[in-house]
This record gives C-alpha cells, structure tokens and sequence, in this order.
C-alpha cells in the first residue's frame, strides 16, 4: 500500500477528534523510516556477504597453503639455493646437519629418469661459501637386510637413511629416521632424527659402521649401507 493511500484510509477511519492531530502523517513517516533502515540492513549484509566470500577465497582452501618451514637457518637455505641454482622447497630436504666446519644436506630426487626408488643428492658447504654437489646418487628407504622382520614390518611407512663423511682423518655419520622413531649409531643413542642428527664416529672402516633405527616400543631394525654411502673428499 503507498503511502498516500495509508494517510487517507486514517483519516476516514475516525472522525473529527477521535485522533491525535496529524496522526497520519506520523504513521506515514514511522513506515517511511522503517522502510529506510530496511533498506539499510539489506545493504550491509549485502557487503559483508561479499567480503565473507574475499575473505573465504583467502584462507586455506581458497589458495594454497603455504608450505612447510625449512629445517635450515636462512643463511643456510640461501647459500644452498646458491650452489643448486634454483628454490629448494623444505620437503626436498631429507636430512641435514653439520659435521666439523662442513654442513651437509641430502636432497631428494624426484622419481625419474625411469629408475624406481628414493635417491637423494648430497650437498655440502665450507666456510659459509655456496653448497657443492659431493654425490648425486644416494639410494635411501632402499629394503631391509635379509632377515629383518623388524624392518620388513615397517618399510611400508619409510626407513630412514644415513651417509658416512670421512673427511680430513675424521669419520661423521649423518642419519635419518622418520618421525616417533630415534637412532642409535655404533650402538650408541642418537635421539631422535626426522629431519637429521650428525654423530662423530671411531672406526677404522667407515664400512662398517652400523646404524639402527629404534621403534617406540624398543624393537629396532638396522639400516642396510647402501652403494656410495661413504663420502670422502
């Protein structure tokens, strides 16, 4: 109903009197005004509709969520980014650690090439200078030992993997093992490891040095050597 069809049915609803002066016009007015704020409510939820979808688009879900942080220190990643010449995201990184004044990093390969299995890169770097490629085939999460159940039972849900740096008369071990798990190099405690742990070792034969991966509930399994796993130079 229009306004001036409401003012008129007021004032021959009653008679002279019988309503407050004006009456009409007052009812006019208050619909008026409620039709405005309506108006208004509308509108505003209109907006924050629209920012509501912005912001939706924004979150995860929306646009892809940024990726993990890197296990290096910034001057770490750059100075590895330097020597492979390209961005190095955090879930190449196997394991990383520092052996001495060296710090080593072993990055995963994508599957390629048409070879089949995990193989890792390993860089190293001196006296803060960009990283070097030391070797560019490293087999890890590559089976077990004949005979290991242990190991059998959980290779589905990784292994872990480790190199030997023999450098300068001096012997390292870096080691890896997935998350929940710890090492235990030569028999001795490591801790845990998911991103790496470097232990100095006493061996005549870098060869022989072994690497345990230990379960939560105790049971262990050793990490077989692997083809190149002892870098010199």
């Amino acid at each position: 109903m229009r306004d001036d069809d409401v003012r008129a049915l007021l004032d021959r609803a009653a008679g002279p009197g019988d309503l407050p002066p004006d009456l009409a016009g007052t009812v006019v007015t208050a619909a008026r005004a409620r039709r405005r704020r309506r108006v208004a409510v509308a509108a505003v939820a209109a907006v924050l509709a629209v920012a509501g979808g912005v912001t939706a688009a924004l979150r995860p879900g929306g646009a892809p969520a940024p990726g993990p942080a890197s296990v290096l220190a910034p001057a770490d990643q750059e100075l590895l980014e330097a020597g492979v010449g390209s961005p190095v995201p955090a879930e190449r990184i196997v394991a990383a650690g520092r052996a001495g004044d060296e710090s080593i990093v072993a990055l995963d390969r994508p599957p390629g090439e048409g070879r089949s299995g995990k193989v890792a890169e390993v860089w190293v770097s001196r006296g803060g200078r960009p990283y070097e490629l030391l070797r560019d085939h490293l087999v890890y999460d590559g089976g077990c030992l004949t005979g290991d159940a242990v190991c059998a039972e959980v290779a589905p849900t990784g292994l872990g993997m480790y190199l030997v740096r023999k450098r300068d008369g001096r012997v390292f071990v870096l080691a890896q093992a997935p998350a929940g798990r710890t090492v235990a190099v030569d028999g001795r405690p490591a801790g845990p490891a998911p991103h790496g742990v470097v232990v100095p070792v006493e061996a005549a034969d870098p060869w022989e040095v072994q690497v345990h991966v230990v379960l939560p509930d105790g049971r262990r399994y050793r990490l077989p050597p692997q083809p190149g796993i002892v870098l010199g130079g």
